[in-house]
């Protein structure tokens, strides 16, 4: 799954997920060139530092429409409140921006359509939390469901959401003299 947005025309944003498919050797000038990034002093230390003969394995991630070569890149932040000069408190670390995926959070499912899931719903902490999962897929012949049974309250919500959603079932009447 990516960390951050690369191509939004593409559908490489944060949290779109995909299959690496294979690796390829990169060098530092091929970074820049495919990349298209500026020089970059200490990306080029990263490369020195953990390549094999001056290139570094490269992910090929499938995302469905195309195989996308993706490249370390940088994050970084200015930290506020510390003493010294504004570039002394800017702290930054380079990687390859994917984590495994195989399972993730419906937190982190919010918002999202998934192609499929398996949602285990042994222990819903919080209202709304079962619903949120269970809308994330595009049908319902793609939604697998365990440890439905074990809830004992089944699925809720929380009270203002089912105060506001009857006032919309049945809206108060005002007679107008």
């Amino acid at each position: 799954m990516l960390l951050r947005n690369l191509d939004v025309q593409k559908g490489l944003v944060n949290g779109a997920r995909g299959r690496i498919v294979d690796f390829r050797p990169c060098t530092y000038a091929q970074h820049q060139e495919e990349g298209r990034v500026p020089h970059d002093q200490d990306m080029q230390v990263y490369f020195r530092r953990n390549a094999h003969e001056d290139e570094l394995p490269i992910p090929i991630v499938d995302f469905g429409n195309e195989r996308t070569p993706i490249f370390p890149s940088r994050q970084g932040k200015i930290l506020s409140g510390l003493r010294g000069e504004a570039a002394a408190n800017w702290v930054f670390r380079i990687q390859i921006p994917l984590v495994p995926a195989w399972a993730f959070t419906i937190h982190k499912a919010q918002g999202q359509t998934l192609d499929s899931a398996k949602i285990d719903l042994d222990d819903p902490f919080a209202p709304g939390q079962a619903y949120v999962g269970l809308s994330r897929t595009k049908v319902s012949q793609s939604l697998q469901i365990l440890n439905y049974a074990y809830i004992p309250s089944g699925v809720f919500a929380a009270n203002e959401v089912l105060k506001f959603s009857n006032r919309l079932e049945r809206p108060p009447i005002r007679y107008v003299s």
